[in-house]
């Protein structure tokens, strides 16, 4: 797996002990956004926002991204991270989530 966090300057393989440091960094930082990745179109990712993160994955396919309903806090996003890692069947947790379109992604931007 590769962790990415452009605004850190970081695009390098992943190690379970680096994700809380990079998810930790970005309050405050211009573009504020980490990804995991796990393959092509698989990967969990998150911006920090004023209210709290907000990640979304996308399963490897196309039409299959999803974006977490509620803000998460840097412990949630941590462990969300973290279980995406070590590659968890339930990795998501009890954590609730949307399907979104192309269309329902570029209206929250808006707002």
């Amino acid at each position: 797996m590769k962790i990415t966090a452009p605004t850190l300057k970081i695009d390098e393989k992943a190690t379970e002990e680096l994700i809380e440091p990079v998810i930790s960094a970005l309050p405050g930082r211009e573009k504020p956004n980490a990804k995991l990745t796990k393959g092509w179109m698989c990967h969990v990712k998150c911006s920090w926002t004023q209210k709290g993160y907000i990640a979304s994955f996308q399963n490897g396919a196309l039409g299959g991204y999803y974006e977490f309903e509620n803000y998460l806090s840097r412990p949630q996003t941590v462990a969300l991270f973290k279980s995406y890692f070590e590659k968890k069947k339930n990795w998501q947790g009890e954590l609730r989530y949307n399907k979104k379109t192309l269309g329902t992604l570029i209206k929250r931007k808006q707002k």
